[in-house]
């Protein structure tokens, strides 16, 4: 089975990725953590960092992840998989700030995988990608930027490049609720504020408000009980749908700015992101209380989303 045929459409895959590490070791005879360890942590000084092949190894100075409870403290979250490739690399931000894509070819002695780690992906059709060789082409408030994120049970991280002022940013967190994303962004704003476009107004400073539908049951009623907190066990985030100032709702994740939502059907189900492809089907119980939502993403579908208040 497979989601549609190779090359013509481009969806992030962690399998991908595991497979790669078995990739290097039916050619080097070496698993990726031995692989790795000799090629290319050692050659690059980042002697604080390994890939983590069972969860009984001991990592030296690893701090332990932490999610906070509903009833307040916290309780550990630690991954409890062998699998590498995709994840279970353990580093430190002065270890990760020397993988840098603009400086690999010289301490590596690998002349052109700099360019190559940098090259946006193409479709069959000629379509070019925002995502390179495990890198993402992002901007923020006009500046571009090379960049990727990661989580790990417990562990958020954020890894990118502005090379228009040749700045490496690496952040890493042990609490689930953190979020490197924004606070790379919050970064940026100190340090390069005078180069930065503009920002545009957040979509929750305009009235939201939900469009005029066909005849049938009143919009603004059904979604009296659609705003809460929402928890993907599969993504690991809590999202939150907000109730608009006018009747209408938006999704925020995390601290990013909330997105207005346009109702699809007249029982207040089916909503989509404004000006985005992801749709949002929120599920009743038989007592009519919504119990969560599905989110489809166009590639991605079938995400599960609990309410929890």
């Amino acid at each position: 089975m497979r989601d549609f045929a190779p090359g013509s459409k481009h969806l992030y895959s962690n399998t991908g990725y595991a497979l790669l590490s078995l990739i290097v070791r039916k050619v080097a005879g070496l698993s990726l953590r031995e692989f790795a360890a000799k090629e290319l942590f050692a050659p690059l000084g980042m002697t604080g960092t390994v890939f983590r092949d069972h969860h009984t190894t001991p990592v030296p100075r690893r701090a332990t992840a932490y999610e906070p409870l509903a009833s307040g403290g916290f309780r550990t979250r630690l991954p409890g998989f062998d699998v590498v490739g995709d994840g279970g690399l353990f580093t430190t931000a002065e270890d990760l700030a020397k993988w840098n894509p603009t400086a690999l070819d010289g301490a590596l002695k690998t002349p052109g995988l700099s360019a190559l780690m940098i090259t946006p992906g193409r479709l069959a059709s000629g379509d070019t990608l925002i995502y390179a060789t495990g890198l993402y082409f992002d901007t923020y408030r006009g500046l571009p930027i090379v960049r990727h994120g990661g989580t790990y049970a417990g562990y958020r991280a954020e890894f990118a490049v502005v090379p228009s002022a040749d700045m490496t940013i690496t952040i890493l967190c042990n609490i689930r609720t953190a979020e490197p994303y924004v606070l790379k962004n919050r970064i940026i704003d100190v340090y390069l504020g005078d180069r930065l476009a503009t920002p545009t107004p957040a979509a929750a400073a305009a009235p939201l408000s939900v469009p005029r539908q066909p005849a049938g049951p009143s919009l603004l009623k059904v979604v009296g009980d659609l705003p809460g907190i929402y928890f993907s066990e599969e993504l690991d985030v809590r999202w939150t749908i907000l109730r608009g100032a006018t009747g209408g709702i938006a999704l925020q994740r995390l601290s990013l700015p909330p997105m207005a939502l346009a109702a699809r059907d007249t029982a207040g189900t089916r909503f989509t992101v404004i000006g985005a492809p992801p749709e949002v089907r929120f599920e009743r119980d038989a007592s009519g209380n919504v119990t969560g939502f599905i989110l489809d993403t166009g590639d991605i579908t079938g995400i599960q989303f609990v309410k929890l208040k």
